[in-house]
Formats: C-alpha cells, sequence, structure tokens
C-alpha cells in the first residue's frame, strides 16, 4: 500500500513541476495507474529485500554486505523490474481499471452477502487480488476481444446479424476460454492449493459455463448490437457485478 502511495505521489509532483500541470490539469488517470503498479511491486520488493538480506553473509562488513546487496540488486531486479514496469504501464487504461473496480466490488458483495460479513471484516487483500485480475487479465483480454470480432465480422451484415456473429463467436470461443483460465488464475491469487484447484475446475467449471450460457448470450447480443465499440467493455463489466459476485463467492467457498 505504501509503495502505491508513493508512486501516486511521485507521479503527481512529476506532472506538477516536471509538466507545469495546474491541479486542475493534473491526469488522475495516470496517477491512478501507477499507483496501482506500486501495489504490484511493492510485495516483490518486500520479498527481494528480504532474499538479499538472507543470502549476503553476516560475516561481512555492514559497507561490504551493502555493497553487495546493491550490486545483486542492480545487475539482477534493477533490469527486470524496469522490463516489467514498462509493458504494465501500456497495459493500464482506462477501461482496464474499470474492470479491476467492478471485479473488487463483485468480490466485497460476495463477501458481504454470501459470507455475511460486516464491512469492517471484509477480505480488502482479497479483494485487491481479485480486482488486479480485472486490471491485468481481464480488462486488457477483453479490450483486444472485441476490436478483434470489430475487425472479424463484415460490417456489409445488418446490425442484428453483426451482433448475432460476435455473440456466437463470443460465446463459443471466448466465453469457455476466458472461464477456464480464470478459474486457476483466482487458484492462484488466493494461495489456494493445487488439489483445491483442481477441484474448482472439476467441480465448478462446469457450473460456471452452464451459469454463463444462462446470462451472457442475451447481454451480448445488446453489446454488439446497441453499444458504441469504446463502451463495450465498461457496458459487460457493469452487467459482471452480478457475475463477479457469483464467481468470487462459488471460486473461495473454501477459503
Amino acid at each position: 500500500m505504501q509503495c502505491g502511495a508513493i508512486m501516486g505521489i511521485g507521479d503527481l509532483m512529476a506532472q506538477a513541476f516536471g509538466n507545469q500541470s495546474t491541479f486542475e490539469d493534473i491526469d488522475r488517470l495516470r496517477t491512478i495507474k501507477y499507483a496501482t503498479i506500486g501495489l504490484i511491486v511493492g510485495p516483490f520488493l518486500g520479498v527481494w529485500y528480504t532474499f538479499l538480506d538472507r543470502h549476503v553473509s553476516r560475516k561481512d562488513s555492514r559497507f561490504k554486505r551493502a555493497l553487495k546487496k546493491t550490486a545483486y540488486d542492480q545487475l539482477l531486479l534493477a533490469p527486470i523490474l524496469t522490463l516489467t514496469v514498462i509493458p504494465l504501464i501500456g497495459i493500464l487504461n482506462r477501461q482496464s481499471l474499470q474492470c479491476g473496480a467492478i471485479m473488487g466490488t463483485g468480490d466485497i458483495l460476495a463477501q458481504t452477502v454470501t459470507d455475511k460479513r460486516e464491512l469492517k471484516q471484509v477480505d480488502f487483500k482479497r479483494t485487491l487480488k481479485y480486482a488486479s485480475l480485472g486490471i491485468f487479465y481481464v480488462g486488457p483480454i477483453l479490450k483486444g476481444w472485441y476490436k478483434y470480432l470489430e475487425l472479424l465480422v463484415p460490417e456489409k451484415d445488418t446490425k442484428f446479424v453483426r451482433a448475432s456473429k460476435k455473440m456466437l463467436i463470443d460465446q463459443a470461443i471466448m466465453a469457455p476460454l476466458l472461464n477456464l483460465t480464470l478459474v486457476p488464475l483466482v487458484g492462484v491469487v488466493m494461495n489456494q492449493s493445487y488439489d483445491e484447484i483442481k477441484k474448482h475446475l472439476k467441480y465448478d467449471y462446469p457450473e460456471i459455463l452452464k451459469r454463463n450460457y444462462m446470462l451472457w448470450p442475451a447481454v451480448q447480443l445488446i453489446n454488439f448490437g446497441f453499444i458504441p465499440l469504446q463502451f463495450q467493455v465498461l457496458f459487460v463489466q457493469v452487467i459482471a457485478v452480478a457475475w463477479n459476485f457469483f464467481l468470487s463467492g462459488l471460486l473461495n467457498k473454501n477459503n
């Protein structure tokens, strides 16, 4: 959390002093992007510094230990972290952040309604993990997929025929694949064991697909038929508040 706050403050300072932006001109979405990346970078840095502290000999003098840690850090982590952060900045966009916020909202509903927790008992760490899947996985995938469908389905067809074709392709290809990958991904970010993830795939995945086909064909027909391309991910994610409420509750029922 601290790393996210510091990266967000750093971006605000860069805009205020580097770009000479007034408070009204500050790009708050950009600041949120940097703060979100900080939330991801922070835990990795914590693990890395613990690793360095344990593996650099304590027999050395303080100065020698500091030199060794600096050398390892700059030779190993610095280039890897830089190579990771640059594409993350490119991936993050308004739609990805909206997707993360909506998936997080779905998880909070699952905890308060299904698990019957009071707001002060909500596991916000779990919510943040679930939201991160929306930001870095579901949001970017859906944005690219809808652009691809727009190019794939001919414009010469009527609006209804185009919407129907897009919906059929989406539900035949993307729906089963996205749900199939989300089940183990949720398990990984929630620190579930291999056996638990396997159990979710065996018993919960068929139920997820069954519920998917009860809801999403109609939603996607409306989405592809009436919603402009730039708002299609947002429309889907607004409907997905209820879907993520169901999904989070189902995949976290053993936690």
